[in-house]
């Protein structure tokens, strides 16, 4: 009998796309490798990222959308894209020798996504219609932004977008970005810590460079401003303590965190810094033994 086969994972997880397990899918794993594919097998003008789709597809689809909207094309980090015009006419051999179709082995990575994130499987006819609808949108936005002209028509019936224009994202960004809308819909509860066993990853000064970059000031601005106003909240917390030669307190740690998530939503409204707020708030009272 054949061998089943398998494929490493970023971080270094073995899974077996023609017998997908839960336990085996990542949510790192598929934003890493979702960052690193280009969407059109590599055709766009510039590097355009599955990730950044997907991101995009879930902040158009209504709420109770969004998860199957970013994780839509999560297969791909295992099996790949294929140009959908091929997609169906793609087949392989299985363990048994029988023949699958590639949108039966996707059908059944999909499946595995499901299971893992707690996501309803089937995908509920509604929220397909959904997905659907902002995905045929998207790719003709993609098409008008991020192609070169058209050689024939694309047989895709719907209208792109208005009033928007794709920037495309470099991998990093992407990554965390789709890392990042996990979080907000529901998906994961933690994106942040390393799942066990994953490799020490990159040196740390390439990680300072990434954070430190020109998205990086997208969402917080220049960082003399950022820390300017920063600066100006814990004043408000310290400056009378450190004028009167006064300890730090517990409770001074929680408001100057609180100051400075609320320093970043005063440059630009995200949701992670309002959950910062009250996730600092709480902190602050069970140091006040308001709560356990």
């Amino acid at each position: 009998m054949k061998s089943n086969p398998w494929i490493q994972t970023f971080n270094g997880r073995q899974v077996f796309p023609l017998a997908p397990d839960p336990d085996q899918i990542d949510i790192h794993d598929i934003a890493h490798a979702l960052a690193n594919l280009c969407r059109f097998t590599g055709h766009t003008r510039q590097f355009y990222s599955v990730a950044q789709h997907s991101v995009l597809v879930a902040r158009e689809c209504p709420p109770e959308s969004q998860a199957w909207g970013l994780l839509h094309d999560a297969a791909e980090a295992y099996i790949n894209d294929i140009a959908r015009p091929i997609k169906q006419r793609t087949c392989i051999e299985t363990l048994s020798g029988a023949i699958r179709w590639i949108d039966e082995i996707e059908h059944a990575v999909m499946g595995a996504v499901a299971r893992r994130f707690n996501l309803p499987w089937p995908m509920p006819e509604g929220c397909m219609d959904a997905v659907k609808h902002v995905d045929t949108r998207l790719l003709l936005t993609e098409k008008r932004d991020l192609m070169s002209a058209e050689p024939a028509g694309w047989d895709v019936e719907g209208d792109p977008f208005l009033g928007w224009h794709i920037d495309p994202w470099p991998p990093q960004r992407a990554e965390r970005e789709f890392l990042r809308a996990a979080l907000d819909y529901g998906i994961v509860t933690m994106v942040g810590v390393p799942p066990s066993g994953e490799p020490a990853g990159r040196p740390i000064l390439d990680e300072a460079a990434e954070i430190t970059s020109a998205d990086r000031r997208q969402a917080y601005g220049h960082p003399l401003d950022n820390f300017s106003r920063i600066a100006a909240t814990w004043d408000m917390v310290l400056g009378p303590k450190l004028r009167d030669d006064a300890l730090i307190s517990p409770q001074d740690v929680a408001k100057c965190m609180i100051g400075l998530k609320l320093a970043r939503e005063s440059f630009a409204h995200r949701r992670d810094n309002l959950v910062d707020i009250a996730g600092y708030a709480r902190t602050l009272a069970i140091v006040e033994g308001d709560e356990e």
